[in-house]
């Protein structure tokens, strides 16, 4: 909650280590290429559950990404090897709630954000910001996301005298630490709507005279609403491409005489689209499968893979 300090990890470095990383790997051959796949995803997975800030959840989570679509183009390739189609239900397991959860980062934000509501940034620390900035709008591209993404999320715990007052102060970091929780809990149960800043600060008004004596309302009023929804939904995106990778991995097994229709639906929900909750669909015409997407529909956001399947059914 609130401009976040200078000194994060510069992100542009750790996107080309993991880049070089897989490289010099891929020039060689396919078990050696998954096999570096697999260090790189499993370190990548530590990092998206441990993360305490967003910009480093949302890096794992988009190099994750990328790792799962290059075993996607593993498996398509003319001569892959179908011996080394169990090494793949480990490499592309879906993330799991403790990965896709926002509590650390948002409760980093929160003690940011009361840092820097009662000590706010030095002239000499406010200089460094336009460089953190640089960087998340970077990353905000590679992510696929808004330019300004990260900085919907920055809406500063409110700084005017009403706010500081000792009358309100409390109820101020109150209302900022029970909306977290609110979004925490949102955050966790994929596809549920995120609370308002303006509603749960008017859900504290117990009386009429509230609105008088306690306007706190007025002062969350006079900024636009944090919006994170984006960024659960960018998770949910790499989720649904880590099974759309384990579900090209099943198919790719010599399939039995079904309907690939059929084949989809019996992987079962390990292999459901995170955006739907049902199986994830089947272009017979284009030889695509693919997720949904966030926006639940609109093929320009679908997320779709082609198959390679010599023995498809």
């Amino acid at each position: 909650m609130g401009r976040r300090p200078p000194g994060a990890p510069r992100l542009t470095d750790l996107y080309a280590a993991h880049r070089l990383f897989l490289v010099e790997a891929w020039s060689q051959d396919t078990p050696t290429a998954l096999a570096r796949l697999g260090d790189d995803l499993a370190a990548w997975r530590g990092v998206l559950a441990n993360a305490k800030t967003l910009p480093l959840k949302i890096l794992a989570a988009t190099i994750m990404d990328e790792d799962a679509a290059l075993v996607s183009e593993a498996l398509n390739l003319p001569d892959f090897d179908a011996g080394l189609l169990p090494r793949l239900d480990q490499l592309v397991r879906p993330i799991t709630p403790t990965e896709r959860s926002l509590h650390w980062p948002i409760q980093n934000e929160f003690v940011v954000g009361v840092t820097l509501f009662k000590h706010p940034l030095t002239s000499a620390a406010a200089e460094l910001q336009p460089d953190s900035d640089a960087q998340e709008r970077w990353l905000a591209s590679l992510a696929g996301m808004r330019a300004d993404s990260f900085q919907s999320v920055e809406r500063p715990i409110p700084a005017n005298m009403l706010s500081r007052s000792r009358m309100q102060k409390q109820r101020t970091l109150n209302i900022y630490a029970a909306f977290c929780e609110a979004t925490i809990k949102a955050a966790d149960q994929p596809n549920s709507p995120f609370p308002k800043l303006l509603d749960m600060a008017r859900s504290t008004h117990h009386r009429f005279l509230d609105h008088f004596v306690h306007p706190i309302d007025n002062v969350f009023a006079s900024g636009p609403e944090p919006v994170r929804a984006p960024f659960a939904d960018r998770l949910l995106r790499t989720d649904a491409r880590l099974k759309l990778a384990a579900l090209h991995a099943r198919l790719r097994r010599p399939g039995r005489d079904l309907p690939m229709a059929s084949r989809i639906v019996q992987a079962g929900p390990s292999f459901y689209d995170p955006f739907s909750g049902f199986p994830m669909l089947w272009s017979a015409a284009s030889g695509k499968l693919y997720s949904v997407g966030e926006d639940r529909g609109d093929e320009q956001r679908d997320i779709p893979i082609t198959l390679f399947l010599p023995q498809a059914g």
